[in-house]
């Protein structure tokens, strides 16, 4: 007997055992489903939260100058949102959204600055009448850094008894974006009627007086442009003034020019230039890729842009004789430059203006591998090689290299 009680108590003790085993697992597998439950639901709330963001980008889009808090919720799901809008696009660019997703009782936040895309620019802008004439290409990328293509527009705030953008007889206009003025009656350039808009909008008033304040307050002015044309201090000139050659306005200097201004050979840098009469500016024939920062132009005149070799004559007009090198460059493809500096093989990197087309033209039948990789590729996205629009306007170079040089030492 004492042997069966025995057993008995055992098994009890076994049963014992497996039952805490049992409640134990059972235990475990409910916080798991829990753990699991709670972590599904923590996911989707940030997933509504990121929802939020992207709807109020979209609000902020319709409403610029939006503000506050706006709700709403995540399509098929259980989710709502809402969203504190710190906007301040018009003072800086940027708004600060703080998005709370909701779902049952888990609650996720997400925090985003964002910025409002060039999208497109006013490549020209005016008070006055604008008048395109010969080969015109308006359009415009982010940077050098971000060549994604970004729309240039034209408009005017004129509303007078003339055409407000007028095309003339010989204008050859390729636009991405948009002409406008405040009677679309008056835009006359020969464009789609899509492209031309009726507009009323302000442009970005330039105050000549603000311009010019730090000019007034330094004390060390010069009065005189070096002859290599790299201005690198503040600069007053008075009367009519011609500048032959390439003009280079270093970061934060002011050229002022009591009087007309012609220059003949190009204006870069991210200077001031303001200007009391009308503004004759000459391109270069050299490719400048380099410089990511613009320029402000007051004029408190008219504004004449034209290629190096066109000669403006008195009564505005303009003619050019027949010249191979201007005819070249007139044909380049619009974005000969950008695919140009991709990938550039370190023998061509210090070439710019003419001796990067002696360089091409050395090279044209190379069978150096990183020349080859350049022109060609290598088939992915991340190498495609020139575009065969450019291959072939770099291979008509090669005739013409001795008088693309000629010009750039002119």
């Amino acid at each position: 007997m004492k042997t069966k009680g025995f057993a008995l108590v055992t098994v009890l003790m076994l049963v014992l055992v497996m039952m805490v085993l049992l409640f134990g697992a059972m235990s475990l597998t409910s916080q798991t489903v829990i753990f699991i439950g709670n972590f599904k639901y923590r996911t989707a709330a940030l997933y509504v939260a990121e929802s939020g963001i992207s709807y109020a980008i979209n609000y902020i889009e319709q409403n610029p100058s939006a503000t506050g808090t706006i709700t709403g919720s995540m399509k098929n799901s259980q989710g709502e949102f809402s969203v504190d809008i710190t906007n301040s696009i018009t003072a800086n660019g940027k708004a600060v959204l703080t998005s709370t997703g909701k779902v049952g009782m888990f609650r996720r936040k997400v925090q985003a600055t964002v910025e409002r895309e060039a999208g497109s620019y006013n490549a020209i802008g005016s008070d006055g009448p604008i008048k395109l004439d010969g080969k015109v290409f308006i359009n415009g990328i982010s940077s050098i850094l971000d060549p994604k293509l970004e729309s240039g527009n034209v408009h005017t705030n004129y509303n007078g008894v003339n055409n407000a953008i007028e095309g003339l007889g010989s204008l050859i206009l390729s636009m991405t974006g948009q002409c406008s003025a405040p009677n679309k009656s008056k835009i006359t350039v020969d464009i789609p009627d899509s492209q031309k808009k009726e507009s009323s909008q302000t442009l970005q008033p330039i105050d000549k007086d603000s311009l010019l304040a730090p000019l007034r307050q330094d004390t060390d002015v010069s009065t005189t442009v070096p002859s290599d044309g790299k201005i690198v201090k503040n600069t007053h000139l008075t009367g009519d003034v011609v500048i032959n050659g390439l003009v280079d306005l270093a970061a934060g200097t002011i050229l002022y020019v009591e009087g007309n201004l012609t220059i003949n050979g190009g204006l870069q840098g991210s200077g001031t230039l303001v200007v009391d009469g009308k503004t004759t500016l000459k391109g270069t024939t050299e490719l400048k890729t380099n410089n990511t920062d613009g320029l402000v132009l007051y004029s408190g005149s008219d504004v004449t842009i034209a290629h190096p070799l066109v000669v403006v004559a008195a009564d505005g007009s303009m003619a050019g004789g027949q010249d191979s090198v201007a005819e070249y460059f007139a044909s380049m493809p619009e974005y000969a430059p950008l695919y140009i500096t991709h990938n550039l093989p370190a023998s061509g990197q210090s070439c710019t203006g003419s001796d990067f087309f002696q360089w091409y033209k050395d090279n044209q039948n190379s069978t150096d591998a990183d020349f080859r990789l350049w022109k060609y590729g290598d088939g992915t996205a991340a190498n495609p090689g020139l575009s065969a629009e450019v291959i072939k306007w770099l291979d008509n170079s090669t005739s013409i290299t001795s008088q693309i040089v000629q010009h750039t030492n002119q």
